[in-house]
């Protein structure tokens, strides 16, 4: 969980609140009024491009790591073992 917030205007009784970076593109409930809106920041915000940023590069960084478990976790499976078989031919019979 982050610490890095930002304060925005509820979009319904307008009270400043104060939004956490990691509820950004998420459904917020304002627990003033207990209007439901979409977490953004305020578009004149002086600091929203660094805020994005940072968050972008934690996904990217997430993302990553998931990628190099998921490429180690199919490199350590161990390929199924193949059985020869032998083809009968024509020539391969039985006689008894």
């Amino acid at each position: 969980m982050s610490s890095i917030r930002f304060a925005r205007p509820c979009t319904s009784c307008h009270r400043m609140l104060e939004i956490g970076v990691e509820m950004i593109g998420r459904d917020f409930h304002c627990h003033h009024c207990g209007s439901e809106f979409v977490a953004s920041l305020p578009l004149n915000s002086p600091e929203a491009d660094r805020i994005l940023d940072e968050r972008i590069d934690r996904l990217l960084e997430a993302a990553d790591r998931q990628m190099a478990r998921t490429q180690l976790a199919f490199e350590t499976q161990s390929a199924p073992a193949i059985i020869p078989q032998t083809i009968n031919t024509v020539g391969d019979y039985w006689e008894g």
